[in-house]
């Protein structure tokens, strides 16, 4: 069962390195896979995540006070909500609460790195387990016996020292669009990941931010990267509109 760690950002992958660790100690079948640790020297990386992403059973994203707006998290997180089902996409959240990640990754269930949401995240990994699945009784008995190294860990990652302005939706789409350019230069075929990732992220276009005619420039290239019809005009124009009432 492969289980995607996303991460973004140095506290994140603190995160996700003890997570990539400790979860084959609680669910011995899973395969957790994170960027960066788990790609090998010579690999093209952007083709490598993204068939990762699309091979993944289970995706856990995990979110700092300094990455939840992140243009990667985002990214990966669309791909996660569009090639899972519902469920099986979860923010573990460092240091924050689920009130304080905004839309879209709002959208999903998140969990916090404390004993008793860590049990509800392995034992989520575990229900959607193909094959070889543990009972819930021997799941508890071995995550009580493991948590406390994953608890350890947790504590001896460096806490936060600044965190940075919110940035608005214009400069994450800037980013996002930035990152596209350079995969596409590389000859990777992503057009359906930035597809699924647009689609997925910016489902709620209440959420978006920012200048009128900016956004759609990056609305109109990242289409013409995903040769996709995944925004309307209208929409834009609403997002930005409730925006503007709301600020």
């Amino acid at each position: 069962m492969k289980v995607f760690l996303s991460w973004s950002g140095e506290r994140s992958k603190h995160l996700a390195i003890a997570l990539r660790d400790w979860i084959p100690t609680v669910i011995q079948v899973a395969k957790p896979w994170i960027s960066g640790n788990d790609i090998q020297a010579g690999e093209r990386w952007g083709q490598k995540i993204a068939s990762e992403l699309a091979d993944s059973d289970f995706g856990v994203i995990c979110l700092t006070a300094e990455n939840i707006s992140a243009p990667w998290i985002l990214f990966e997180a669309g791909c996660l909500a569009k090639s899972l089902s519902n469920g099986r996409a979860c923010p573990y959240l460092l240091g924050i609460t689920p009130s304080d990640v905004p839309p879209p990754l709002g959208q999903f269930q998140a969990l916090t790195a404390i004993r008793e949401d860590t049990h509800k995240l392995v034992k989520s990994i575990n229900d959607y387990g193909t094959e070889f699945k543990i009972s819930d009784d021997v799941l508890t008995t071995i995550f009580s016996r493991s948590w406390p190294d994953l608890e350890k860990k947790i504590k001896e990652i460096p806490a936060a020292t600044t965190i940075s302005a919110r940035r608005t939706q214009e400069e994450v789409l800037a980013e996002i669009l930035d990152s596209v350019r350079k995969l596409v230069r590389s000859s990777v075929d992503i057009r359906g990941v930035i597809h699924e990732a647009v689609n997925g992220a910016y489902s709620n276009p209440a959420s978006i931010s920012g200048s009128g005619h900016v956004y759609a420039n990056y609305i109109a290239e990242l289409k013409e990267f995903s040769k996709a019809e995944f925004i309307s005009q209208e929409s834009a124009k609403s997002a930005l509109s409730s925006d503007q009432k709301g600020s």
